[in-house]
């Protein structure tokens, strides 16, 4: 099962066993939430085996389920575009434009980031989505339409640099920079990365100054990063798949 909420058909009539990931906002929101809490902890308890996808997870999910096991966001390498920057030097802000992505110190990093590229012609983008998208426009981001993934993944490699969302995580769209070939700066990543990790880590502070020392050289900030080398030894499916049918396979003896 694909977020926890969502496992009551699995243990209704046809009842069978499950597992479940957990991405985020059920468990670090909705499970204490008394208008949610019975139904995530049915979906909890039931399942055969429990994933959590980021690392700042680690503690609610192994609190309410103590095998929880983390499970990377998986990305598929072959399904991104070539890198390919654009003429003008460009900042993308791939994530959405709300709470659970930062919200007032995402739209801080945004100012940092106008304010320190300046007039100096470079365009700083994002897209208008999320509830504090016109925030942002605000700020001198311009947004792009929401659009398809293919097209949205064409957009993102044309990118100089991204910025990561003010979180402490790397969500999808992130990763997917990375491994396009991009180079991420990442504000306050939590615990729980590995050492390898191939982002720009600073202080959310310096979020501003990283994006511009990173538009010097991004070619060569690249290849120092490697990003697409790390997403496929740490979030290829040739990596997860194994983790993923180990899980299912406990779901299934512990149906027994």
């Amino acid at each position: 099962m694909n977020m926890g909420g969502r496992a009551k058909w699995a243990r209704g009539v046809f009842s069978r066993p499950y597992a479940l990931t957990l991405h985020g906002t059920d468990i670090r929101e909705n499970y204490w939430q008394v208008q949610h809490h019975a139904v995530m902890k049915s979906d909890i308890d039931g399942a055969g085996h429990v994933w959590y996808m980021t690392p700042d997870l680690r503690d609610k999910a192994e609190s309410v389920r103590a095998d929880a096991e983390y499970f990377p966001i998986p990305v598929e390498p072959d399904e991104l575009p070539a890198w390919r920057p654009a003429a003008r030097p460009r900042v993308f802000f791939p994530s959405r434009w709300d709470a659970s992505k930062g919200g007032d110190s995402l739209l801080k990093v945004a100012a940092d980031v106008v304010a320190a590229v300046g007039h100096s012609g470079v365009d700083v983008v994002g897209l208008d989505w999320g509830d504090r998208a016109a925030e942002a426009a605000g700020l001198g981001v311009t947004l792009l339409p929401r659009m398809p993934k293919t097209e949205f993944l064409q957009e993102l490699a044309t990118a100089h640099v991204a910025v990561g969302q003010v979180a402490g995580i790397l969500a999808t769209s992130e990763l997917e920079a990375l491994g396009i070939g991009v180079p991420v700066v990442f504000a306050d990543p939590v615990s729980g990365y590995p050492d390898d990790l191939a982002t720009v880590s600073v202080a959310r502070a310096d979020v501003g100054q990283a994006v511009l020392e990173s538009l010097k050289d991004p070619q060569a900030l690249s290849r120092q990063l490697d990003g697409p080398a790390y997403v496929r030894r740490s979030h290829s499916a040739e990596v997860m798949l194994p983790r993923l049918e180990a899980g299912y396979a406990k779901a299934l003896e512990n149906a027994r």
